[in-house]
């Protein structure tokens, strides 16, 4: 589904979601935002504007129309909430938005800005704002297992392999 919703100070937020939007509104503090935002992106501080059916397609298409100003959010000031709205009201089918839940899940990972955690790798020092990229940069540069292309027999990244075969040249 494509959501809109609302924080304080002017700021909105598109996106799509496969779960519900309370679940996703719970992970927003992982996400790329404005400093202005930083210890406000916790499911208490969303208002839901719209739901929408839609896939991730469509999201990149609105993205290509209107362009956020941080990640995925957009300043009010800059970009119109109701434009917006208006246009995936012509292209999607509204959404019954479900009722804003009491209370919220406890611990939640959190980008250092927003006082979370920064990660950093024990064996060359490289730091990173989330557990998962820490794990990624151990697999992808300290374990050196690698997976050979079909097509040009190179060695690469075993979670860029299908990527790599997409555009192999020798394909």
């Amino acid at each position: 589904m494509i959501y809109i919703v609302r924080f304080p100070g002017g700021w909105f937020k598109l996106g799509h979601t496969s779960t519900d939007i309370w679940t996703r509104a719970s992970q927003f503090w992982t996400n790329s935002h404005p400093t202005e935002l930083c210890g406000k992106l916790g499911a208490e501080n969303v208002s839901v504007e719209a739901l929408f059916t839609g896939s991730f397609a469509e999201e990149q298409a609105l993205f290509a129309i209107f362009k956020p100003q941080r990640g995925e959010f957009f300043d009010e000031s800059q970009q119109s909430l109701q434009e917006l709205l208006s246009l995936v009201e012509l292209m999607l089918e509204r959404l019954p938005t479900p009722t804003k839940p009491t209370n919220f899940p406890g611990a939640q990972e959190k980008l250092p800005c927003c006082g979370g955690t920064e990660y950093e790798c024990f064996q060359c020092g490289a730091r990173f704002p989330r557990g998962i990229k820490l794990k990624q940069h151990l697999d992808d540069i300290h374990r050196k297992k690698r997976a050979s292309c079909g097509f040009c027999n190179l060695q690469v990244i075993p979670r860029n392999l299908k990527r790599h075969q997409d555009n192999c040249k020798k394909r």
